[in-house]
């Protein structure tokens, strides 16, 4: 049972963690994952909104097929370039 006493006589003989910047880095990941700080820094952007610039491809993309797929300017197309197609 010599195990024993040399388990009791270093039970008690131990160091604490070294405060190095991976530990002061891993113990603020709770600052990170805490829910409270989630939903604050959620409702902070939510509130401020978002505006798309007018020059970008998906809103020039957009404008482009509005047009493309217009009802009108289909049939007006159409209307113009009947004439040149002629069959025999």
């Amino acid at each position: 049972l010599n195990y024993r006493e040399a388990y009791h006589k270093e039970k008690h003989m131990y160091t604490t963690i070294l405060d190095t910047h991976d530990y002061a880095r891993c113990h603020d990941f709770k600052h990170f994952f805490s829910n409270k700080n989630y939903t604050a820094a959620w409702d902070k952007i939510k509130a401020k909104g978002y505006k798309i610039p007018a020059d970008s491809n998906a809103l020039q993309h957009a404008k482009q097929q509005k047009i493309v797929l217009s009802n009108v300017k289909y049939k007006e197309d159409y209307e113009k370039f009947k004439a040149l197609y002629s069959l025999p």
